[in-house]
């Protein structure tokens, strides 16, 4: 072929191939195109291939040479170009109305958004600012609950009675320091642990069931009980348990209020002891008061029978004599005559009486009576003396007789266990003093020495007791030792301590030597002092002025 024949078939292939690579731009583009263009490009695809198929047809004329008019050609491609071009035109017509359109809702949902941006900033503002003061509010709440929450914990901690706050599972919620120190406890050990673990033992099956009342019906509970603490020891409380309410008077929980009570009833038992001795003073005032009585009724009998006693001696004396001058005549008759005869009867009468024996031993029981009746006579006037009525003023009185009078009066006490020594100056003949109280006084004293002379004394050998009285100075001092088992430091420094006791229980009531202090110290201004030591028996030594 020439190159004029060659030239047109180069050029109508160079444009089917970029005419291909366009179907194929079509077909990728295809995917993407929204749903309103898909018919429209599909026609404009089919003409590409439409148009491609020609420009393979007519390479395939020009290559063999087929006779066609070039009228009919050209007319053709003349009229595939225009609806081409129609078709492209009306397409780009379309797509720049609807990007027109697009471009103004766009524009449109541009304003638009940005009207709701602006709204929302406006508002994103205001919540901004309403959430920066709820943040400020919300802190200052936070502060103000914090101060609170310090003040409720400095009055909690500054009550006197243990509290405990439980939740409705049991487990402590606070807890204030007076109940830590109460029962021994800290913190890890009780918070958030349950209610009942914060003692040495559960408390009672009562108190627990009242737990679950106040929670559940709300209903208060009182009552007295004991609680153990961490180390044992019994703690007599108060208890109180009340429900606990929020704001809204739901019950969150239940607040539990333990008042230490164990002074009160030490005080109460104290009382109740105090009452005992009391009671026991008034019967003893009454028992001296009757003593007094008795003892006046029973001198006068005591008297007048020693008299009879002294004048049956006498008698019995004069008797004796006569006896005595009888025996000498009977033993100058004798017993042949008449008047021995005569006798007999009364010789025989005297030998049935056994008269020697009687001129022995009756001097002998008159004497052993006279003793005895003097021995009541002594006792009766001690008592007298000893329950003598008090006066409130000191009376010089004859501090020796007060001494010898709690001696026989406190007999009984003393004489089985200890043998008695006195040293007494007998010129203390007017000291002033309370009679009754301070015989009391000494009687208390000689009660204790017999009994720790007793209590020491295992081979049940007598002790010794030794008073002695005497003038040192301005003053009267009366000493009153034993061979006890003496006192331990600790002994002496509570020995005047009401109802301190080292006997056993029901053996003493701890109120001998105190009363001894009172009234040596109180009520006579004077001074009283210990000296003991363990195993050398104790001194007690009282220093009674004497103006």
């Amino acid at each position: 072929m020439k190159i004029q024949q060659l030239l047109p078939v180069f050029l109508v292939l160079v444009g089917a191939s970029f005419l291909l690579a366009a179907i194929n731009l079509g077909l990728k583009m295809f995917v993407n195109l929204p749903m309103v263009f898909i018919k429209r490009w599909k026609v404009l695809i089919g003409f590409m291939f439409f148009f491609f198929l020609g420009y393979l047809s007519f390479i395939a004329i020009l290559v063999i040479r087929l006779p066609l008019p070039v009228e009919l050609v050209t007319g053709v491609v003349f009229l595939g170009g225009a609806i081409f071009v129609f078709l492209i035109l009306n397409l780009t017509k379309q797509t720049i109305a609807n990007l027109s359109k697009s471009e103004q809702q766009l524009q449109e949902a541009n304003e638009t958004l940005e009207t709701r941006v602006i709204e929302r900033t406006r508002e994103l503002e205001k919540t901004m600012a309403s959430l920066k003061t709820e943040t400020v509010r919300r802190q200052q709440d936070a502060e103000l609950l914090a101060i609170l929450n310090t003040e409720l914990n400095q009055i909690l901690d500054t009550t006197a009675t243990a509290i405990l706050v439980i939740n409705p599972d049991f487990t402590v919620r606070r807890a204030n320091s007076t109940f830590y120190e109460m029962f021994q406890y800290n913190q890890e050990e009780v918070i958030n642990n349950k209610c009942y673990q914060c003692f040495r033992e559960p408390p009672p099956l009562e108190e627990q069931e009242a737990v679950h009342i106040a929670l559940n019906q709300g209903i208060p509970y009182q009552k007295e009980t004991i609680r153990k603490s961490k180390n044992g020891k019994e703690i007599h409380c108060l208890l109180t348990v009340a429900p606990f309410f929020d704001i809204n008077s739901k019950i969150i929980g239940v607040i539990e209020d333990l008042r230490d009570i164990s002074d009160r009833i030490a005080s109460e038992k104290e009382k109740q002891k105090l009452q005992i001795q009391l009671l026991k003073i008034s019967k003893l005032e009454s028992v001296g008061q009757l003593s007094a009585g008795i003892s006046h009724e029973i001198n006068t009998p005591a008297q007048f029978i020693s008299n009879n006693i002294a004048f049956l001696h006498d008698a019995f004396s004069d008797i004796q004599q006569i006896m005595k001058e009888t025996c000498t005549l009977l033993a100058s008759i004798p017993d042949a005559t008449a008047a021995g005869s005569a006798y007999e009867p009364l010789i025989k009468a005297m030998e049935k009486a056994d008269w020697d024996y009687l001129t022995t031993e009756i001097p002998a029981s008159l004497e052993q009576t006279k003793v005895g009746l003097e021995r009541i006579i002594s006792i009766v006037q001690a008592m007298k003396e000893f329950s003598h009525p008090r006066s409130n003023e000191l009376v010089p009185y004859n501090l020796n007789t007060i001494i010898k009078n709690t001696l026989i009066i406190s007999q009984n006490e003393w004489k089985h266990v200890a043998e008695i020594e006195t040293n007494l100056d007998e010129s203390l003949t007017n000291v002033p003093c309370h009679t009754e109280e301070l015989g009391q006084a000494f009687l208390n004293i000689l009660i204790n020495a017999a009994q720790a002379i007793k209590a020491s004394n295992k081979q049940e050998e007598k002790g010794h007791i030794t008073i002695s009285s005497s003038r040192e100075a301005r003053s009267a001092v009366v000493r009153i030792h034993d061979s006890g088992g003496g006192m331990s430091e600790k002994v002496k420094d509570r020995a005047f301590d009401p109802f301190f006791t080292t006997k056993e229980v029901g053996q003493g009531s701890g109120q001998g030597l105190a009363i001894a202090h009172d009234v040596i110290v109180n009520k006579h201004k004077g001074i009283i002092d210990i000296e003991s030591s363990p195993g050398n028996g104790t001194t007690i030594i009282m220093s009674l002025p004497l103006t």
